[in-house]
């Protein structure tokens, strides 16, 4: 199995946009592999570089509010191993960034790694969980969203080992 980092991105005082820092605590409970790291943070935008750099695979999970779906609905980005600049652009670019609260989306990071020569992981996959607000100050989620907590946990251990 490859190298591989399961990363929950959030901020845990402001409400459901805790949820993947919520999600990464459920998965660490569940799963325990000397190759798959699990983790929680803060941390956006460029400074992502530095923890995802040199694993072979990482799957992020975030919230998203595009408004398309019900809160609780999980969304899965894939990469494509052979072809990370297209994944970047074509699959993130026109979707995730203009929704981003991070300042700078995934793509551009990953662009700037690629641009750099800063080894990044070619199969990157992003689960994002619908939120209806993450703007207001609360250390709990929503009903909505900590019930698809267990979903999310049962499609990332499938998607882990199935593949």
């Amino acid at each position: 199995m490859k190298r591989t980092l399961l990363l929950g991105i959030g901020n845990t005082i402001r409400g459901d946009d805790g949820v993947g820092i919520f999600t990464a605590r459920a998965l660490k409970k569940e799963i325990h592999y000397t190759n798959i790291h699990i983790m929680g943070t803060q941390e956006i935008c460029i400074n992502l570089l530095d923890i995802i750099a040199d694993y072979e695979k990482v799957i992020i999970i975030d919230s998203i509010r595009t408004g398309h779906k019900e809160p609780g609905y999980i969304y899965r980005f894939a990469s494509l191993e052979s072809n990370l600049m297209g994944f970047a652009k074509d699959r993130f670019g026109t979707f995730i960034e203009p929704y981003s609260s991070h300042q700078i989306g995934l793509a551009t990071i990953i662009n700037m790694a690629n641009n750099f020569y800063i080894h990044m992981p070619k199969d990157i996959t992003i689960f994002a969980i619908e939120i209806e607000n993450g703007d207001f100050f609360s250390d709990t989620l929503t009903p909505k969203i900590r019930a698809s907590i267990p979903e999310l946990v049962n499609i990332i251990k499938q998607e882990l080992f199935i593949k």
